[in-house]
């Protein structure tokens, strides 16, 4: 059980301003004698029956995860785009749909473009008891996992991975919005089966043609703020906040199992807990360009100053939290 996750912005500045009298060394390792409530170890995630085919592009099964909450407008093409490209260039693949609690018909919209698709699809209410009810077996497949509530992205992705169909080798994390280019996948991939057998994160760096002087603000501020609360843990990882990540299943198992930050600032908790690991020499990290499209419609930057300013100090509250619970080892990881 993962807890802390519902506490409120109110308690946790309680705890930041706790933090500020607290003398503490920044570049602290963590000590292996204290006991390990919040993870798994690496022995205890299921393992993929096709590890052998992991070489062979031709055996490989990828599932991409999407989060989506109310994106009846957006997903329909994401889902075609990203299910064509799927069926050009690998035999098995499945897209696994998180409707995050929607209450657009997300779940209605992803049955009727995986029928128009011609792929087989079916929808699954979640449930915390059992993340193997679902019935299809096929090579080429959709599922829609649909959340009774609205639970955030990070806790979405985490319901997704464990969802995922266990013969699959990697799991690829993408935005419901399509704004990563799928046609990258390929290149993360090659780099990814280029390091076995050792197990590799392939992070993507986005690469715009354009973008906005919010965006490009707010994205030079918050990588600023990672970079110095995070180091020297964070360090070489140029783009926490991409949303296109590619991790073998098992080590994706082990990562958002672990994760205690549930909304947007997940991703620093996910990066910062994969270099942790990294440093273990546990697996390897990898970086890849990733062709970038800023859609409209963004829930994280929309037109409303008071709007982007609040989910941009949420996010900070996060981080900070987030680096205080592992430096005073109330968050741990496994040895």
């Amino acid at each position: 059980t993962i807890g802390n996750r519902n506490m409120s912005s109110v308690v946790k500045i309680i705890w930041l301003f706790t933090f500020m009298f607290v003398l503490i060394d920044p570049v602290r390792t963590f000590s292996p004698e204290k006991p390990n409530r919040l993870s798994i170890r690496m022995n205890s995630v299921p393992m993929n029956s096709y590890e052998k085919n992991v070489l062979d592009k031709e055996l490989i099964k990828i599932s991409i995860v999407i989060p989506a909450f109310n994106e009846a407008e957006r997903i329909p093409k994401t889902l075609k785009t990203y299910v064509s490209y799927m069926l050009d260039h690998y035999k098995k693949f499945e897209v696994v749909v998180v409707d995050d609690g929607s209450t657009d018909g997300t779940s209605n919209v992803v049955q009727v473009v995986s029928k128009d698709l011609g792929v087989p699809s079916e929808e699954i209410e979640f449930s915390s008891t059992n993340a193997e009810a679902r019935c299809l077996s096929t090579d080429i497949s959709v599922l829609c996992l649909r959340l009774s509530k609205n639970v955030g992205k990070g806790q979405a992705l985490r319901y997704g991975v464990q969802y995922s169909d266990p013969r699959c080798n990697f799991i690829l994390v993408a935005d419901a919005d399509g704004s990563g280019d799928i046609r990258c996948l390929g290149n993360m991939v090659d780099g990814a089966i280029e390091s076995y057998p050792q197990d590799t994160i392939v992070f993507g760096i986005r690469k715009r043609e354009s973008v906005t002087f919010k965006r490009s603000l707010l994205s030079w501020g918050f990588k600023t703020v990672v970079q110095i609360l995070c180091w020297p843990v964070i360090n070489g990882v140029d783009d926490t906040q991409c949303g296109f990540k590619l991790l073998p299943r098992k080590i994706a198992f082990l990562l958002y199992d672990s994760l205690h930050i549930c909304g947007w600032a997940y991703d620093v908790e996910l990066v910062f807990l994969a270099s942790l690991y990294a440093s273990k020499n546990r697996f390897l990290l990898l970086q890849k360009p990733v062709n970038w499209t800023d859609e409209p419609g963004s829930k994280l930057v929309d037109d409303s100053f008071i709007g982007t300013a609040k989910v941009s100090i949420d996010m900070l509250v996060d981080v900070l939290y987030m680096r205080m619970m592992y430096i005073l080892g109330v968050w741990q990881i496994s040895d």
